[in-house]
Formats: structure tokens, sequence, C-alpha cells
């Protein structure tokens, strides 16, 4: 008997345990093709059929392996299973099943759907299994231990999530190494399934009870049992695994077959609607199939091609049979080659064949031929290569003009190789004389044909201006055939005289105007010129134009040469006339200084005895003397110390040659005022009136320049003696290049046809009874202005006074012997000139 308050021990049947867990792995390897199945599902019906269908699969199985799980489980009591509840938990198992293969179905599964399947599935799976437990019948009280319930739970969480992700991510996977990775899913789920149940078992205990009333018993054989369930659920998931492979592998085949019949209708359309012409060649070389290109390529109706070369030209006959030679006997190997076929307008074309040995597939059983169209890639290729050889023809004929000065080699070079490029019997140039007649200077041409080099050629057609002009605004006369261009009959018989039959003439331009021709002459028969042979005998006649003036001013350049080696002959000999001159002029001033040294020595003292003697003859003996021969001592006297004073200034003025120039800059406001300074006294006893205007600074040598400021005051101060009131103005007038300062009086003036004598040394205006002085002083203010670049002029009326110009630089005033351009009336206000101070000024320059 057995104690009710001792916890009954309970066993497991280790077969049906195995039996348990390999119906968890067929079952979940079934749910993992299932999932793919429900995935490609096409239309509603499908849809639904594979997903109830894969659901009671599935369901059947997790829900077999529990309840064989549950035969396995051994009490010392016996156990009876109430039915409804055991088909509740059955419906539950389906139910989960159906909603995990929906989820895994859907074309995406984020993490939120991939959460909320796992977590359903997980509990439904567990409420599968407590749902099973609750209908075991025995005479026990069951008690849970809920950690152990909890961790069956999520378990079951757990090994639903594994195998709904598992299910999404290989359920269109249909290769080989895709079944074993399903296998071994499945593996990893069907023990997940496992696990869950036995922790769920482990979580149960039983103790026996006095007293439980069992509603109905059945006496089990429950390994018996649990072989037929799980033999009844392994047909069931046979069968689900063998229909979903079934589907699979019809759903492949008939996608095969649609891929196949999709790729012959894109391949019949490719054909027929290709550039290209596909022919097939049986191994009689009969054809067996001709592509209906051949029409808009060839202009055959493709029945029209039987034989294998029908259409290939004669003369490459060869070149086709090498070809299809080679393709018997490389199967299954692309081989190629170039030919001509005759098109049906009589004209031939340029084709690139590629045939491949097809004989051995049934599909086709023959030899596949491709007709591509390259006629136009021919010419393209030939039009390239004569574009290539003309820019290195005259890439090289450009070079040669610029590495030679060789005109004559130069000009020969070009009309060999135009001849040769241009393959035709003559080419030379034609230069044209002044009266229009023209020479031949130089020729190529073969030996059939008859010279022209040196031969005196005289075209009417050159004689006319306006026919001349064309060919100066570059026109290209290109005759294909002098007896069909419409040219006159005398021009005609004139180049059939020269034995021309086509020519190409283009003209040679120097500065614009027409020096002479290149010429091109094809003498056999009739040509047609291409633009290309045109456009090359254009650039050439550019290149040759270069070369003639290169030579041209070679020439001039040889000639300039010639007379700057003569001119410098002349120049050389002229520095040596100036050297020698020089060391004259420079002895002559050695002189001029000995003499000023003598003036100054031996001058000197006869006039300071002459001065002193009479001083005193005057002061100690004029009681003694008659009034008349006082006044004569007094005259004496006088003329010697005007004589000293006229040594004393040419000296001055020799010695302004000499001295060197000390530039610096010198304010000439300040300097005016000096120099008002030091004649104050010359002011005394008199009304005088002095405006100074701000003077501009300048560059120049101050102690000259003072010198100058000095003699044009002292002169103003002392022709306006006689002046009831003096007023002497000193100002500058700014022009655009150079400051002019004046000096300006109300004096006596002078007459400006005198002018001229005014700079001049020991030149007097005015008597030296009326006005002191020994005429040296205004040369001396020109030869200081001189020295600094600058001009003196001076303007005056008489008795409205006079005023003195002066410059310290070159200026924009015209100067004669220099060669400058004066200022025009109009610039000269515009920059607030003086102009008719600038007229005055010319006009005492020109006397």
């Amino acid at each position: 008997m057995i104690n009710a308050h001792l916890v009954m021990s309970a066993n497991h049947d280790v077969r049906l345990v195995s039996f348990s867990i390999l119906i968890a792995i067929i079952a979940s390897y079934t749910a993992l093709n299932l999932a793919g199945r429900v995935t490609v599902a096409q239309g509603l019906t499908q849809t639904f059929f594979w997903l109830a269908g894969g659901a009671i699969a599935m369901g059947v199985g997790i829900w077999s392996m529990h309840f064989i799980a549950m035969l396995a489980y051994n009490l010392p009591i016996p156990i009876a299973y109430n039915l409804p509840i055991v088909l509740v938990s059955m419906v539950v198992a389906v139910a989960a099943s159906g909603v995990a293969l929906f989820v895994v179905s859907r074309q995406q599964m984020g993490r939120l759907q991939l959460l909320t399947g796992g977590i359903f599935m997980g509990l439904s799976i567990a409420a599968m299994h407590y749902t099973g437990m609750a209908a075991m019948q025995l005479e026990a009280e069951s008690h849970y231990n809920p950690k152990l319930v909890a961790v069956s739970i999520l378990i079951a969480i757990g090994a639903s999530l594994i195998a709904m992700w598992l299910a999404f991510h290989f359920r269109s996977n249909t290769s080989i190494s895709g079944s074993f990775w399903k296998l071994g899913s499945a593996i990893i789920m069907g023990n997940a399934i496992a696990a869950m149940h036995y922790t769920g078992m482990a979580a149960v205990s039983f103790k026996p009870s006095k007293e439980l009333v069992i509603e109905q018993f059945y006496p089990l054989n429950n390994f018996l049992l649990a072989v037929g369930i799980g033999i009844a659920t392994l047909v069931i998931l046979a069968l689900a695994l063998v229909t979903s492979l079934f589907e699979q592998r019809l759903r492949i085949e008939t996608a095969r077959a649609e891929a196949l019949h999709q790729s012959e209708d894109r391949f019949r359309s490719l054909v027929q609607n290709a550039s290209d012409i596909v022919v097939v060649v049986a191994s009689d070389r009969n054809v067996s199939y001709a592509s209906p290109t051949i029409k808009p390529v060839l202009g055959y109706e493709p029945e029209t091609w039987n034989l294998a070369f029908e259409f290939v030209h004669p003369d490459d006959i060869a070149k086709a049979e090498s070809l299809l030679t080679l393709a018997l006997d490389s199967p299954s190997v692309n081989v190629a080659a170039e030919f001509r076929l005759r098109h049906a307008d009589g004209q031939v074309r340029d084709f690139e064949v590629i045939a491949n040995n097809l004989l051995s597939e049934s599909s086709v059983a023959g030899i596949l031929t491709t007709y591509r169209d390259i006629t136009e890639r021919k010419q393209a290729e030939v039009s390239l290569q004569q574009q290539t050889e003309r820019e290195r023809l005259v890439t090289e004929i450009a070079q040669r003009i610029r590495q030679s000065l060789n005109l004559e080699e130069i000009l020969r070079t070009t009309v060999a190789e135009v001849r040769q490029f241009l393959q035709t019997e003559r080419v030379f140039i034609y230069r044209f004389e002044p009266d229009w007649s023209g020479v031949v200077v130089v020729e190529s041409v073969l030996l059939a044909w008859s010279p022209l080099l040196g031969m005196k050629v005289k075209d009417s057609f050159f004689e006319e201006t306006s026919n001349r002009e064309l060919y100066t605004q570059g026109r290209v006369q290109a005759t294909e055939d002098i007896y069909t261009a419409g040219l006159s009959q005398c021009h005609i018989n004139f180049l059939a005289q020269l034995q021309v039959r086509a020519n190409l003439v283009v003209p040679i331009l120097q500065e614009q105007q027409l020096w002479g021709l290149l010429v091109a002459n094809h003498c056999s028969e009739p040509r047609h010129w291409q633009q290309l042979e045109i456009n090359l005998l254009k650039q050439l006649a550019t290149q040759v134009a270069i070369a003639i003036q290169q030579s041209t001013l070679f020439e001039q350049v040889q000639t300039e040469l010639t007379e700057r080696k003569r001119a410098e002959a002349e120049i050389k000999k002229l520095n040596q006339d100036l050297q020698r001159r020089a060391v004259e002029l420079e002895a002559a001033n050695k002189e001029l200084e000995a003499f000023s040294y003598s003036v100054s020595h031996d001058l000197r003292a006869p006039l300071r005895a002459i001065n002193g003697f009479s001083r005193i003859l005057v002061n100690e003996y004029a009681p003694q003397i008659a009034p008349e021969a006082g006044r004569y001592l007094q005259m004496v006297r006088h003329n010697a110390q005007q004589m000293g004073c006229l040594v004393d200034d040419l000296l001055a003025f020799s010695r302004l040659s000499r001295s060197p120039l000390n530039k610096q800059l010198v304010a000439s406001t300040d300097l005016v005022r000096q120099v008002l300074a030091d004649l104050e006294h010359e002011q005394e006893n008199r009304h005088v009136e002095i405006l100074l205007s701000e003077l501009p600074t300048c560059q120049a040598d101050p102690a000259l320049l003072k010198q100058v400021w000095v003699n044009l005051i002292t002169n103003a101060l002392k022709f306006t003696r006689l002046s009831e009131v003096a007023r002497i103005e000193v100002g500058c007038q700014q022009t655009h290049s150079a400051a002019i300062y004046f000096v300006k009086d109300n004096g006596v003036g002078f007459d400006m046809q005198y002018a001229h004598k005014l700079f001049g040394v020991f030149q007097r205006l005015h008597r030296a009874e009326d006005y002191e002085g020994t005429g040296v002083g205004l040369a001396i203010v020109q030869r200081v202005i001189h020295r600094h670049g600058g001009r003196v002029w001076a303007e005056a009326e008489i008795n409205k006074g006079a005023t003195f110009y002066f410059s310290l630089e070159e200026d924009i005033y015209n100067d004669r012997n220099c060669g400058r351009n004066s200022v025009s009336r109009g610039q000269s206000q515009r920059r607030g000139i003086d102009t008719a101070l600038l007229e005055k000024q010319q006009n005492y320059q020109s006397h």
C-alpha cells in the first residue's frame, strides 16, 4: 500500500522518449519545407490550402511528440486520459502551427513580428502541454513547481523564436546545401520542443489520493498506443513532405519550362529584329534557316538563300571555305573571318562572319553562322587611316618648314609626298608673274606623263580681276572630268594639251595676295576628288605659304643683317670720330679753363690798378684837376668797375658748364622767400608789391636754382624802377606733366620781335645808360635751366611789363629740334594749361 503523503516516483520509457524526439525532428523538418510552400503559394485558395494543410501536419506532429512523451511517462499507478481534453490540446497545437506558418510566410519579418509570433507560439505550445497534462486521469494529486513551469514556458517561447527564425530564413532555399541546413535546423528545433516538454514533466509531482473518482478508464498498452500514434503521425508528415517536394519540383519544372519558352521567344525576337543575319548551315552545306534580317541587310528574301556561299563574292570564296572547314573541325567553338557579300542591287558589302559548330545540338543540328555588316566600319577605318596619314604628312611638312630654310627642298618634298598620298600622276606648284602669267617652279610626275617643270604657262582665266579674287577668297577648283565639267572649249583644249583629265587646284596666298597655285592632276582617267583630299591640299597650301613667307623673311633678315653690319661699321667710325672730337673738346675746355684762369688773374690786376689809381686821383688831387678832366676820370673809373663785373659774370657763366649738378628735393617757396630777403636793399625808398604764391617742391641743385631766382627777381626789380608802384608776381602753373614757374612784373617790358636775343651772352634790349647790367644774367639763367633738362622763355609788351617762365624737366611742349608734338588747344584747356602761354613759348622758340 502506497503512503498517501509520499511523492510517487516516475520513470520514462527510453524507447518512447527517443521516438518522441524523432517525431519532433521530423515535424520540424516538415514545418521548414511547408513554410517555403506557403511563401510561394499564388492565389488565396492555394495559400489557404498550404497554410491549413501545413498547420495540421505541423500541429499533429508537435502534438504527437507531446502525447508519445506522455505515454512514455510511467507511475506506479494506472493512468488514463480524457479524450475530449486530449483533442483540445491537439487543436491548440494546430492553431499555434497555423499562426507560426502565417508569420514566416510574409515577405518581410521584422523583430516585432518575430517576437510577437514567437511568444504566441510558445504560449500555445505550453498551453497544449499543460492541457494534455490536465487530460491525465489517475488516483493521485498533481503538484507543480512554479519555477520549473516558468522555465518550461520560457523554453517554449525560445524554441518558437528559433523555429520561426530558421523557418523564415530557409523557406526558399531549395539547393542541396540548403537541405542540409534545414536538417540541422530541424534537429535544433525538435530537441528544443522536446526540452520544453520534459521540463514541463519535471515540474509536476504526484501524491497518492485515498479517494479519486475516475469518470472513465480504459486500460491502455502505452507502448503500442505510442507506436500507433507515431506511425500515423509519420504517415501524415510523410504525405505533407512528399506533397511539398512534389509541388516544389512541379513549380521548378514549370518555371524552367516558362523560362525556356520566354528564352525561345526572346531569341526569336532578337534574331528577327537584330541587325545581323543569322544563318544555320547543315552538314551538306545547305541553308536550313536564314533570319528575316537578310531582307533589310542584303535585299534578298530568306527563302532564296539555299547554299552556304551563294552570295559570297567570288574573290572571297576561299576565305568562306576556310571558315567552314575550321568550324567543322572545332565543335562548339566560335571561329571568325571577314569577307564580302553581294547585295541584291549589285553592290559589294563587307561582313564579319562568326561560325559555331552546333551539329551535335539536336535543337540546332547545324553550323550557326552570324553575318554582321561592317561596311561602314571598314570605310571609317580607311577614312581614319587616311586622316592619320594626312595629319602625319601635314605635321612632317610643317616640322620640315620649321627646321629648314631651304625653300626649294621643302617644296620639292611636298609635291612628291602629296602625289604619293593622293596616288595621282602629277602634282606641281605654279607661281604667278606680275603680268599674271606663271611658271611651274616644282613638280612631281610619273614617267609616263610629260613634265611641266620650268614651263611658262599663261591661263587667260587669271587675266580677269574678278577671277583672281575668287581664288584670293579661298576658292578650290575640283574638276572630276574636264569634258563633263562645263568648261569652255578653249579651257578644255588648254588642259588637254597639258595631258590633264581631272584637276584639283588650291590657291597659295601671301598677305591676302594670290602668290601661286598648288595643283594635282589625274591624267589617265576621270577622278572623284574626296573631301579629305581637298582638305589635305588646302592645309598643305597653307603650309607652303608659311614656308614661302618664312623664306622671304629669312632673305629680308639676311639683307637687314648686311645693312646692320654696314651701319655698325659706320657707327663704329662715327664713335671713333666722336672720341677724337671728345679729346679735342676736352683739350679746348682745358684751354678755356686756362683762358679763364688767365682772365681772372691777368685782367683783374690791370683793372684793379686802374680803379685804384683813379680813386686816388679823385680823392687826393680833385682840387687840382679841371672839372672836365674830373668827369673823364670818373668815366674811366666807372668803365673799369663795369669791366670787372663783366669779367666776374663771364667767369661765373663758364663755371656753370663744368660744375656737377647736386640735385635734391628743394622747397621752392622757402627758397624764393630767402632770395627776397637778400634783395630787400633793392626795395629801399620804393613802393614795391610782391605777390608770392605757394610753389611746388622740385628736384634741383639748390645753389643753381637760387641763382635763377636771384637773376629773374633782380631783373623784375630793375625794370620796374620807373613804375610808381612796382608789382611783381612769383607763381607756378601746373600742367599734366610739369610745373611751369614764372616771375611777372609791370615794368618797361620789351619788343617781342627781339625776344630771340634775350638769353644771349652780352645781349641787351635796353640802353646801359638807362639800366645797369652786363647782359650775362639771363644767359646764366638759361644755362642753369638747360642743365636741369628744362626750358626758359619770356613774353612781354612795351611799357606793360614782362613775364619770364621756366620748367625744370622735359615736358609736353613742342621742340622742333627734338621732334616733340605740342599739345592741342583742346587738350590744353582740359588739363588747365594756358594755351596762349604755350603758343607764345613756341613762337619764341621758333626765332
